[in-house]
């Protein structure tokens, strides 16, 4: 989280440096390209489907909708965009994202208890990936405060999967155990859509502000039961034409 907190606190600097930066003589034209950093706060969950027919997989399916919950991550990045028109552009860059989950705290019931046993337990799964967006972008308005709605495709390669185990014990001590695992396919394609605003605050400069949808049009696992990750969030980026 504190990574989050310092990425939105460098975005806002920058905005706040261009905007008061003193006009000067007349500036060149804007070229066509822009370059950009940006960070999206999210919340990350998985769409669940169990193989036709296979009754164990349907109980798979509904054992983890009923233990796993969504949980809050970031994406963070630097794009790039090429201006079509006055109203389309096209955009990608590299983007470092965060589409873990977790579970609920759940109690361990035991035969015959022991104080020394924990008593709780709770998952936290890290799913690290480097992506490269390619998206359109459709601005609309004539004025500093423009509105803007985008789609497009991301590429994702896993760089890091790795499950953290919580144990909790009656003694109030908690055991983290960390494990590098491997479920998840190496390559994998997200549909993003995304609106929201965009407020120039010079000629170069601009801020953009767009909630946004992401979601894994290939299933995440090969198992009987079909896991799908997606997420959504607030993308908030901070933008310069060269």
């Amino acid at each position: 989280m504190h990574k989050l907190l310092l990425s939105c606190s460098m975005l806002l600097s920058v905005a706040a440096m261009a905007q008061e930066a003193p006009a000067g003589h007349q500036s060149a034209k804007p070229s066509r390209w822009q370059i950009g950093l940006n960070v999206s706060p999210q919340i990350n969950y998985r769409l669940l489907r169990a193989t036709p027919g296979d009754q164990g997989s349907a109980i798979a399916k509904d054992s983890r909708n009923q233990s796993e919950i969504p949980r809050p991550q970031y994406t963070a990045g630097v794009s790039l965009g090429y201006q079509l028109n006055e109203h389309i552009s096209l955009n990608s860059g590299l983007q470092y994202s965060n589409w873990g989950g977790q579970t609920k705290r759940r109690d361990l019931i035991y035969a015959f208890p022991n104080p020394a046993l924990p008593t709780q337990v709770s998952m936290l799964y890290n799913i690290n990936y480097l992506i490269l967006p390619a998206t359109v972008n459709v601005t609309f308005g004539h004025k500093r405060l423009k509105f803007t709605a985008g789609a497009g495709l991301n590429a994702m390669y896993l760089l890091r999967e790795q499950t953290r185990q919580s144990l909790f014990y009656a003694s109030s001590e908690t055991e983290i155990q960390t494990t590098n695992t491997s479920y998840y396919r190496k390559f994998n394609l997200a549909a993003q859509l995304s609106a929201g605003v965009d407020y120039a605050l010079n000629e170069k400069v601009h801020l953009k502000l767009e909630p946004i949808f992401r979601f894994a049009v290939i299933k995440s696992v090969n198992a009987p039961v079909k896991e799908n990750l997606y997420n959504y969030g607030l993308n908030i980026g901070t933008y310069w034409k060269i």
